[in-house]
């Protein structure tokens, strides 16, 4: 009678440190999946605040080029040095979780953007105010296009992003 009991209780510890093992082994794979969704939801929020300041450059841009106010210019100028610090303060964060993050043509693109809307204000402030529009049409191409490319990589990243926790959560 003493080996059934024994056997019995050998089975019900084996069982037990097959639940805990298992228990532990569950804990350990929703943690890891947890941090991963709070890093991607981090970095989805990142992309979103790049897009969503690059969104406002815009604006700026355009009603620069529309009404030719100064004002409008710094504005543009004060969303383009608040994203180029965003993106620097966060490379290492995008290129750790990105596949092909394209941060040299995005960094090299924002500068370009930026040097173009520094010669758009020294052009006004060496012609004043009143410059002629037609002195202006080759910058304002060029900043329109680079503004778009900038637009188009925040957003496929932010795209990117969404794609990556949707997987997640399947």
């Amino acid at each position: 009678m003493k080996k059934a009991t024994f056997k019995i209780r050998r089975k019900i510890i084996l069982a037990f440190l097959f639940s805990v093992l298992s228990v532990l082994i569950f804990a350990g794979f929703s943690f890891q999946v947890h941090w991963e969704i709070g890093n991607r939801l981090r970095l989805l929020e990142l992309t979103n605040d790049l897009f969503q300041n690059l969104l406002e450059l815009r604006r700026y841009e355009k009603n620069f080029f529309l009404y030719r106010q100064p004002a409008s210019l710094q504005e543009a100028k004060n969303y383009a040095a608040r994203v180029a610090d965003l993106y620097r303060s966060h490379e290492p964060e995008i290129q750790r979780f990105k596949k092909e993050p394209k941060t040299p043509e995005f960094h090299r693109t924002l500068e370009d953007y930026q040097s173009v809307l520094l010669k758009i204000e020294s052009r006004i402030n060496q012609g004043g105010l009143g410059a002629d529009p037609k002195d202006l049409l080759p910058f304002e191409e060029s900043l329109r296009n680079q503004g778009q490319e900038l637009l188009n990589l925040a957003e496929g990243w932010e795209k990117e992003e969404r794609r990556q926790i949707d997987r997640l959560f399947q």
